[in-house]
């Protein structure tokens, strides 16, 4: 049986989880996508686990459903895949977890209650150099300063 090789890339990574718990390291990406799409993939996808690797370079998998938001450097991504709206926020996840920044939100979907209420979807927040992508179905609060 010939095997199936996708070649991934590495991004460091911290991912935060439903249960509270926070883990750094590296996540593995199709290298054919741009960060952007490619990150929103991974998280997208009907994978249950994700692999990562821990600061120590432990290998851990991850349950996709499990997390809440995945931060990651943002700086040199390129743009947008489509076009954005962009709105102040401080976004609590499931876990507990706080992000402060700006949320970007695709121009079709118009406003912050339109993205929040369409399931399944992730929502990115950039603060500086750092991007967010943000689990909408585990947003606990959203607040547009």
């Amino acid at each position: 049986m010939a095997e199936h090789h996708i070649d991934k890339q590495t991004i460091e990574a911290d991912l935060f989880l439903t249960d509270g718990t926070a883990i750094s390291g590296i996540v593995y990406i199709e290298t054919a996508s741009p960060l952007l799409d490619a990150t929103q993939d991974l998280l997208g996808t009907e994978r249950r686990l994700i692999p990562c690797r821990g600061e120590s370079g432990e290998l851990i998998l991850i349950g996709r459903r499990a997390i809440s938001a995945l931060r990651f450097e943002f700086a040199g991504t390129g743009p947008a895949p489509t076009p954005m709206t962009v709105l102040p926020s401080v976004t609590t996840v499931a876990g507990g977890h706080r992000f402060e920044g700006v949320l970007h939100i695709p121009s079709e979907d118009g406003r912050i209650s339109d993205l929040l209420n369409d399931a399944d979807r992730w929502m990115l927040l950039v603060a500086g150099d750092r991007g967010v992508w943000i689990d909408a179905d585990k947003v606990i609060k959203h607040e547009a300063p």
